[in-house]
């Protein structure tokens, strides 16, 4: 289903994590609270909305163990990360995707072997360097890393190296500006960002609320033929599903 398949690439690749308001005084560093969220996304030509869960946890070893769920009657997605924050640094330990389209499973597993220095993708290896993050570590790296800016410039850019399909490819953003929102949770004043494409049609926008950590409300990405948009449904801890181990829940 083709239609199914642009909407796996597109979410998982960009969607940022959602937390409860939190206060940072200037002598604390930004950290990462447990957390749960609903969105609901909306594609263009397709009837049916798909629900999203977003939520991280830590772990009884103290790591944090981060979850996307999307789920709908044709298409149902689980991704997980889990990984360690030091010195503001997140450092990706294993990162699991499973797909189920139209009864079809497809599965991705990256392991981060810090130790030996070394990526493992199933049975591919390859050298694994600094500050490598999977698609959901990354995520949360661009909320510490927003977290820790005092003033937030126009063009202001944030990169990071990211595991995508066995490459590493380089995710940009690029901050926009400021924006009030409407959303379920209310006026939302937010930061605008752009995720940069090597794609020329492609536009993919994120808003970030102030009050919420810098932490997503709303996505918007427009190709020039089709286009689709996420928005923050529920704001608050989530307890649905076990947050450990690695198995899709049917």
């Amino acid at each position: 289903m083709k239609l199914g398949k642009i909407l796996i690439s597109g979410c998982i690749s960009v969607i940022i994590s959602l937390g409860p308001p939190k206060t940072l005084s200037s002598d604390l560093e930004p950290e990462i609270t447990e957390h749960g969220a609903l969105y609901r996304l909306k594609l263009s030509q397709f009837p049916l909305g798909v629900n999203v869960l977003r939520k991280i946890v830590r772990t009884p070893e103290g790591n944090y163990l981060a979850t996307f769920k999307a789920s709908s009657a044709l298409i149902k997605i689980e991704e997980k990360s889990s990984f360690i924050i030091t010195d503001e640094k997140i450092r990706s330990i294993e990162y699991l995707l499973v797909k189920k389209i139209m009864g079809k499973k497809q599965t991705e597993n990256i392991i981060f072997d810090w130790k030996n220095s070394i990526l493992k993708q199933g049975s591919q290896k390859s050298v694994l360097k600094v500050n490598t993050l999977d698609k959901l570590s990354m995520q949360y790296q661009l909320q510490l890393d927003l977290l820790k800016q005092k003033n937030l410039g126009i063009g202001m850019e944030f990169m990071y190296q990211v595991v995508d399909k066995k490459n590493i490819k380089e995710y940009k953003f690029r901050y926009i500006g400021k924006e009030t929102i409407s959303t379920t949770l209310g006026s939302l004043t937010t930061e605008r960002l752009e995720k940069q494409s090597d794609n020329k049609n492609r536009t993919t926008i994120i808003w970030l609320a102030n009050e919420y950590n810098y932490n997503l409300v709303r996505m918007l990405q427009n190709d020039g033929v089709r286009s689709w948009q996420l928005d923050i449904k529920e704001n608050n801890w989530i307890k649905d599903e076990k947050t450990t181990g690695w198995t899709i829940t049917n």
